[in-house]
This record gives structure tokens, sequence and C-alpha cells, in this order.
């Protein structure tokens, strides 16, 4: 088992304050990509499924 690292996963907020423009573009992808793609999803699938 590894050991478990020193600190724990920053947070969203964190991420947002130490990085620099290319990582705070990466941290916001990664919280939104998924909800995007779930609506978008969601989305023409109710779309289509009432034809």
């Amino acid at each position: 088992m590894p050991p478990a690292p020193e600190r724990p996963p920053k947070t969203f907020i964190e991420e947002w304050r130490e990085g620099d423009r290319n990582q705070r573009l990466i941290a916001v992808l990664k919280r939104f990509v998924p909800l995007s793609l779930f609506i978008v999803f969601m989305y023409f699938f109710t779309t289509f499924a009432g034809q």
C-alpha cells in the first residue's frame, strides 16, 4: 500500500489561487466538462425520446 500523501488534494479555490492561467483553466474544465456533457446528453435524450 503506498504511503498517504503529505497533504490532502487541493480544493478548487486553492488550485485557482496557486495556479497560473493554464492551471486555472484545467481546474475549471475538470469541474464543468462532466456536468455540461451530462446536460447536453439529457437534452438530446429528452428531445428525441418524445418523437
